[in-house]
């Protein structure tokens, strides 16, 4: 399967998580891109198949898609990524050839088992080639319950260089961002926190931490004798105690400076221009004060569509809240107008 290399005219993104299913669907006019629909349906804690299919199903029906073209991300222990530098010159054989090398030595894998791609960036005196790859199964078990939905897959990405995706495209709309720059993206989800450090679009380093939203749902869920769903609810529309509030975003802040100062320990020279919070903890209350405070540099939280338009339909406040949550979804659905991948 190819994991780069697609185009089509309309496309929507989706990513699974474990609290939710997010769906974003793109269309572009001109150099511009327009959102169609989007929706957001949190999953129970307790999830079985037939349930996340009926999720999604569900997600598609609220949104109201004009496309079932879909792009869906894979990620986890079963991807493989990792950057490699080679001589200008190569034939196409001859990269694919070390890739293949490359892989064999890093993945433990047969590759029969994997699906395998590569894109090459080109500089002056060298070229980079981004490897990808992700277990058979993976990627088969994706595409079939995408199926059992009803949609028609055709966009296969990972989950972080659907991230990068993203970002990419904010840094190309937004003047306060710059391709020369290096920027922190935090990603606070449900159940861990995930920094990765980008110049222009590749990523030079990754990070990872046990600290998710997750915590403050539970503790939701104590204080008002709330089930799993009601407690997310709550979370979700900021009907959280003050107490838990304040004391989760102490926690948050804290684990923010820890993989920041993790990330410069080990990269003193390379300092972040910006910091750019994205996930379920970007929608915590008033958090980019504490972060500044606790951090210092350019703190902001990263909305990927702030300079899209916005189909009649949708309600705008609600997408405004949500937007930055759906940075993975909206780097999917990009990838089908991405000229450069094609």
């Amino acid at each position: 399967m190819n994991l780069f290399k697609f185009r089509f005219n309309s496309v929507i993104g989706i990513e699974i998580s474990s609290t939710a299913i997010k769906l974003v669907e793109l269309s572009q006019v001109g150099t511009n891109f327009h959102i169609e629909s989007y929706a957001i349906e949190i999953l129970p804690e307790n999830l079985k198949m037939d349930i996340l299919i009926d999720t999604i199903r569900r997600v598609v029906k609220r949104a109201k898609p004009r496309t079932k073209y879909t792009a869906i991300a894979v990620g986890g222990t079963t991807v493989f990524t990792k950057y490699i530098r080679m001589e200008r010159g190569l034939s196409n054989e001859d990269i694919k050839t070390q890739v293949e090398t490359e892989c064999i030595q890093h993945i433990n894998k047969s590759l029969e088992d994997i699906y395998l791609d590569f894109q090459v960036f080109k500089s002056n005196n060298h070229i980079d080639v981004l490897i990808a790859t992700c277990q058979k199964n993976t990627v088969d078990d994706k595409i079939k319950l995408i199926k059992q939905a009803g949609l028609t897959p055709k966009i296969v990405d990972i989950d972080k260089l659907a991230l990068a995706n993203a970002l990419q495209f904010v840094i190309e709309n937004n003047p306060e961002l710059n391709n020369n720059e290096i920027i922190g993206l935090i990603d606070i989800g449900a159940t861990s926190m995930t920094m990765n450090v980008f110049y222009g679009d590749k990523i030079l380093y990754t990070d990872k931490k046990l600290f998710g939203c997750q915590q403050l749902t539970k503790q939701i869920q104590t204080y008002y004798s709330y089930n799993y769903l009601q407690a997310e609810l709550a979370q979700r529309y900021q009907n959280i105690p003050d107490q838990l509030l304040e004391s989760f975003k102490t926690n948050m802040t804290q684990e923010i400076s820890r993989i920041v100062q993790t990330y410069y320990s080990s990269h003193k020279s390379d300092k972040l221009s910006h910091l750019l919070i994205t996930g379920g903890g970007s929608s915590i209350p008033n958090i980019i004060k504490p972060i500044y405070t606790k951090v210092g540099g350019h703190v902001s939280i990263v909305n990927p569509m702030a300079s899209m338009s916005i189909a009649s339909r949708i309600n705008k406040q609600a997408l405004s809240k949500d937007a930055p949550t759906l940075m993975i979804a909206c780097g999917l659905a990009l990838r089908s107008f991405d000229q450069k991948l094609s």
